[in-house]
């Protein structure tokens, strides 16, 4: 879905940030501690707090959001009182946990509300590994290239050395299994023909 931050309520433990010192856009292991920040969701309608994560506060202390921003935010939690009730009593009762890897910064233009593809790859909410954070909490689409494709192996196993000593298991080709099976698959026949 697409909110709007109307509102920050608690910074997360940290002064907010005057003009023109905001900026980083990443967040470092250091920077997930400290009390969470608290902010107000709208959807032009309705609205509902939404408690942050380490990672998402710091990026608010930062500057790299404020109110005014859109988010497109999914996988987020609802706490609280998950009872239904009309919209102007439930966002007074409960409120949403909102994590960093689920979480991004929306289009200017992008319309409030519900949004049915927004964990689609083809959204642009798909992230590479380095920016998965790990405190961040789900990650909802990741992206990841395959470099190297290794040939299928199998272990060995049986014939140790005894006396107790730890015999690594050689590891064979698929060429190799498929030798060993035959001959296996050979020695069985032989035995059941002379039993």
């Amino acid at each position: 879905m697409v909110l709007c931050v109307s509102t920050v309520r608690v910074w997360g433990g940290a002064p907010p940030p005057t003009p023109g010192s905001g900026g980083g856009g990443s967040v470092g292991a250091g920077d997930a501690s400290g009390t969470p920040a608290e902010v107000e969701l709208t959807d032009g309608w309705y609205w509902v707090r939404a408690v942050l994560d380490g990672p998402l506060s710091a990026l608010l202390r930062r500057g790299w959001f404020g109110e005014g921003s859109k988010l497109l935010i999914v996988h987020a939690e609802l706490a609280g009182d998950a009872q239904p009730a009309p919209p102007l009593e439930a966002c007074k009762r409960a409120c949403l946990k909102v994590h960093y890897n689920g979480c991004r910064r929306a289009r200017w233009d992008a319309k409030l509300g519900f949004c049915a593809a927004a964990a689609h790859p083809s959204s642009g909410f798909h992230a590479p590994l380095a920016a998965v954070h790990a405190s961040g909490g789900l990650v909802p689409c990741l992206t990841l290239m395959v470099t190297r494709v290794y040939p299928l192996l199998f272990r060995a196993e049986g014939g140790g050395g005894g006396g107790g000593v730890a015999v690594r298991a050689p590891l064979l080709p698929a060429a190799a299994e498929d030798r060993a099976m035959q001959a296996f698959v050979r020695r069985r026949t032989e035995v059941s023909v002379f039993v």
